[in-house]
C-alpha cells in the first residue's frame, strides 16, 4: 500500500484476516489506522518505508499479537514535538523479535524497554548506543553506516552476552575500540 494521506484504506484491510505480511511505502499513518489493524491475528511483519507516523500511531503497533518483525526505513514521527517519548516507550511488542531501523533518526530510542524480546536489531544510520547494553536476548546485531564506534560503544556492544553474530559494515572503527573485539 503506498501514497496513504489517510487511515481508510487501513481500516479496509481488517477483511482481510489471513494477513501476514504487510509493506505500507508513503502512508501517513495515526493511531487509528492501526488500530483497525488489531483484528489481524496472523499478522507477523509490517515494513514501512518513508511514511510519518503519529506517536499513537506507532504505539497501536504493540497491539498487534503476532508481531514479530518491524522494519522502518526513512520513516518519521509527524507530532515528534508534541509527544514525549513515554508516548511511544509506554508500548510493549512482546513477540517482537526483529526491528530494522534505516534513516529513521526521529525515533526516539531513548529506552529499549519496549524492546525486551528483541533477538535481531539492524540500524543503518544513527543510533543510541547507551541502552544497547539492555537487549538481554539480542543475538543479531548489524550497525551499518552508524558513524564513529568508539571505546565506550563497543563496551555496550560487548556487554551483549547472547550476542552470536556481529555486522560492523561500513563504520568508523575508533583504535582504541578494536581492542574490544
Amino acid at each position: 500500500v503506498g501514497g496513504l494521506t489517510d487511515d481508510g484504506p487501513l481500516r479496509a484491510l481488517k477483511a482481510c484476516k489471513q494477513l501476514r505480511h504487510l509493506v505500507l511505502c508513503g502512508a501517513e499513518v495515526t493511531g487509528s489506522g492501526f488500530g483497525a489493524l488489531g483484528g489481524l491475528e496472523h499478522l507477523r511483519d509490517v515494513v514501512l518505508c518513508d511514511c510519518k507516523l503519529t506517536a499513537s500511531g506507532f504505539k497501536s503497533l504493540s497491539d498487534l499479537p503476532q508481531l514479530q518483525g518491524l522494519a522502518m526505513s526513512r520513516c518519521r514521527l509527524v507530532d515528534a514535538a508534541t509527544n514525549d517519548d513515554s508516548t511511544m516507550m509506554s508500548s510493549e511488542f512482546p513477540r517482537l523479535g526483529t526491528l530494522w531501523l534505516k534513516w529513521s533518526p526521529s525515533f526516539p530510542l531513548s529506552s529499549f524497554g519496549w524492546l525486551r524480546s528483541l533477538r535481531h536489531l539492524r540500524v543503518q544510520g544513527d543510533l543510541l548506543f547507551d541502552e544497547l547494553g539492555t537487549l538481554d536476548s539480542l543475538e543479531t546485531l548489524a550497525l551499518r553506516q552508524t558513524g564513529m564506534i568508539d571505546e565506550n560503544r563497543m563496551e555496550n556492544i560487548s556487554s551483549l552476552t547472547n550476542l552470536l553474530s556481529l555486522d560492523l559494515s561500513c563504520i568508523n572503527l575508533a583504535d582504541s575500540a578494536s581492542d574490544r573485539l
